[in-house]
């Protein structure tokens, strides 16, 4: 995420990333048993990429919104408080 990489992820279903992942619009999240569906997930993260998507500056704001240095610290700060 830091360095604006998309992703191509399978999850259990019910996981909270799918939805996290969706919002952002940072990737593929997959929840199916099927190869074959994440296969074409895959090529079609692949052909966003090819278009010009702004994959990188969607990953890097998902980032700093949620698993940078300053928030790890705000959340474990809150947490001890």
């Amino acid at each position: 995420m830091g360095s604006g990489l998309p992703v191509l992820a399978t999850v259990n279903k019910g996981n909270d990333i799918v939805d996290i992942i969706d919002s952002y619009g940072v990737g593929r999240v997959h929840t199916a048993d099927s190869t074959m569906s994440l296969c074409e997930l895959a090529k079609s993260l692949l052909a966003d990429l090819d278009e010009g998507s702004q994959y990188h500056v969607r990953c890097k704001k998902l980032f700093n919104d949620h698993f940078s240095t300053e928030i790890a610290v705000k959340n474990i700060v809150n947490a001890l408080c």
